[in-house]
């Protein structure tokens, strides 16, 4: 296994009309109505789909789609497989950390293809970047809801956009036309760097294991989704005792969504920080640049983020210099 300091980037092929998508559910089940939509979407735009039996046959209970070895054996299947030229997961939820230690690295390096995904699916990303250096997406899964169809669609198609090679390097992440991104506190500048992250609690779930992500000289970035405001400080200090904040070269904070702090929480009293003075005050000893607002994951929007490529951030835009598809 190479080591971190030699470890070279892998770019996946790009999508193209006709091909065979997989998807998978290597976490969590999927809610039947809302995956038919996105399905239907990714038809329409000329792509075949292909649903693992994690999706089609889950368990009646449980907190995952099937057990680990089912999960496990699907995933590396469509890896192996040549006729699927991507990998899109359904959903997140819970169970991935459970198998990122069961995957044959080698067969997914030797088989490099796009993996998108977000939430759950951070722990496979970052596991599988650590052991091979491919580049993966968070980006949005097939799961449209009906409230939120035109957005999710929106997020679809960017990402389409990207995963097919029509967007070149250098550009800036895509966003709604509303987003407005914003520079956390006074961490205003420039920096370059490899972007690794995604959902903050799976970031910490893997501090200490063999898939720790190699954070130094990385652009860090960041989102959570129904938790208070304590436990956001609280993981932050976790980052921040094993050093993982020390030596970055940015960060990208994203959207921290039913998040209970401050004036919103049942049990929090008028003194508590809100969820910006807990990421000022955590990264208030560091100055390098940080932005904030993007909108990747558990918002109404969900826009693509390559793991693993060079970026740049001029606060507060962030660029991407290589193309992340071939």
């Amino acid at each position: 296994m190479a080591s971190l300091t030699d470890l070279k980037a892998i770019v996946p092929p790009k999508l193209k009309k006709g091909d065979v998508i997989g998807i998978v559910s290597p976490s969590s089940a999927i809610r039947a109505e809302s995956l038919k939509r996105g399905v239907n979407f990714l038809e329409d735009k000329g792509f075949k789909i292909i649903l693992g039996k994690t999706v089609t046959n889950v368990y009646s209970r449980g907190f995952t789609s099937a057990s680990d070895t089912q999960r496990t054996d699907e995933l590396m299947d469509f890896f192996t497989r040549r006729d699927i030229k991507a990998i899109f997961t359904s959903t997140g939820g819970y169970g991935s950390t459970r198998i990122i230690n069961k995957l044959n690295y080698n067969d997914i390096k030797n088989n490099p293809k796009i993996l998108m995904g977000f939430s759950d699916t951070t722990s496979l990303q970052l596991a599988i970047w650590k052991k091979t250096g491919l580049i993966t997406f968070s980006g949005p899964t097939p799961e449209m809801t009906e409230k939120n169809y035109k957005n999710d669609q929106w997020g679809l198609e960017a990402a389409l956009a990207i995963l097919m090679g029509k967007i070149k390097a250098p550009f800036n992440l895509i966003i709604p036309e509303s987003t407005l991104p914003r520079i956390l506190g006074n961490h205003q500048g420039s920096a370059i760097g490899r972007l690794l992250g995604g959902n903050l609690t799976m970031v910490c779930s893997l501090l200490g294991t063999d898939f720790d992500p190699p954070l130094k000289d990385k652009i860090l970035f960041m989102e959570e989704v129904n938790e208070s405001g304590y436990k956001i400080e609280m993981m932050l200090q976790q980052l921040k005792l094993a050093y993982k904040l020390d030596y970055l070269k940015g960060a990208i904070m994203g959207e921290f969504v039913n998040i209970e702090g401050g004036h919103k929480s049942k049990t929090a009293s008028e003194s508590d920080p809100s969820i910006d003075e807990i990421l000022i005050q955590k990264f208030s000893q560091y100055d390098y640049p940080i932005v904030y607002g993007y909108p990747f994951s558990h918002g109404k929007y969900c826009i693509t983020i390559p793991q693993g490529v060079r970026a740049k951030i001029t606060t507060p835009a962030v660029e991407i210099l290589e193309n992340v598809v071939e």
